[in-house]
């Protein structure tokens, strides 16, 4: 079953989101030598924005465009995600489960303002 969220409910999954990412990023070793900390964090510090200005558009084509946009933000977490677990800097089963359940959730909601 799709679920379309508000505005509001979406906007506030996205600061969930970012708010765990922090979190977990914490865990990762401060000084080493590819900066995962900083990357994982980097890659979603502009997601709030980015959803909400995707969730305010209006045109078919600038919603896909914002899509495009949400979505290699949450690409490139996952990529580093993926990374930090292949290093053994930590396990990130939890937390690719939630980029992945809220990128299907954002992809559904915007989807659905076509």
């Amino acid at each position: 079953m799709e679920k379309h969220l508000k505005k509001e409910d979406l906007k506030a999954l996205t600061q969930e989101l970012v708010l765990s990412i922090k979190e977990f990023s914490d865990t990762l070793p401060e000084d080493e030598v590819y900066e995962l900390r900083r990357l994982i964090r980097n890659s979603i510090c502009t997601l709030p924005n980015q959803v909400e200005e995707a969730s305010n558009l209006t045109t078919k084509l600038s919603i896909i465009r914002g899509m495009i946009k949400v979505n290699s933000n949450l690409d490139e977490c996952k990529n580093y995600l993926n990374m930090a677990e292949k290093l053994k800097f930590a396990k990130t089963e939890e937390m690719m489960t939630k980029v992945v359940q809220f990128t299907n959730l954002v992809n559904t909601t915007l989807t659905g303002s076509i």
